[in-house]
């Protein structure tokens, strides 16, 4: 659309209605599934099957390739226009190529944007093969060796996490969510298949 997310125009937000976006790489914003089999797609069906009585709407906020620093300014400069209730920020991976420190500082300022303009926020560190305890399927085990550095960063994002809850509403490391899942969760080194993407959703949906 007109400010370089998927899908149609951004309405004015009705009165009635709590917004969320879902914000993030090409993990948030698809890589060759429907927009409906994303994590924020599912997302959407979850509340709109568990939450009856209020209306509310998740957006895919997700650009492929960005990272954190990016997303800041697109919620600043961009989102904030449209009147967000809650932004989710589900990063790590995209990061991985940046100093971590400023990561933590793109997240913390997205954090304190929400507590002056009035809006949620959550981090996630996402998952990837090589994070958890998850025995891969033989069609991800050729990936387990990509990313090793991200095991490192990871964890370093992960550290910050408790200094990000003074500022941010919630966070969540989400690196061990595939564990014991025995059926492929990913097409690569880090994209997740439909499957994979129903349960982060879940594990989105438990946090909010």
């Amino acid at each position: 659309n007109s400010i370089g997310i998927a899908g149609d125009e951004i309405k004015e937000k009705p009165d009635n209605t709590y917004r969320i976006f879902a914000v993030g790489g090409s993990t948030t914003y698809g890589y060759i599934e429907r927009a409906s089999e994303t994590w924020p797609g599912y997302l959407q069906q979850i509340i709109n099957e568990k939450i009856t009585d209020k209306e509310i709407e998740v957006i895919n906020a997700g650009i492929s390739g960005g990272a954190t620093e990016g997303r800041y300014d697109l919620i600043k400069n961009k989102l904030l226009s449209f009147d967000p209730d809650l932004i989710i920020m589900f990063d790590g991976w995209n990061d991985d190529r940046f100093n971590v420190k400023k990561t933590i500082q793109n997240w913390e300022l997205a954090c304190k944007l929400g507590k002056d303009e009035g809006f949620d926020t959550i981090i996630i560190v996402q998952p990837l093969p090589i994070t958890g305890l998850r025995v891969l399927t033989e069609q991800e085990i050729g990936y387990s060796f990509l990313n090793l550095k991200y095991l490192q960063k990871s964890q370093q994002y992960v550290d910050a996490l408790e200094e990000l809850d003074n500022v941010c509403t919630e966070t969540a490391d989400f690196r061990s969510i595939f564990d014991y899942i025995q059926e492929p969760i990913f097409y690569d080194d880090g994209h997740t298949m439909s499957f994979g993407n129903k349960i982060i959703a879940e594990n989105v949906f438990s946090v909010i």
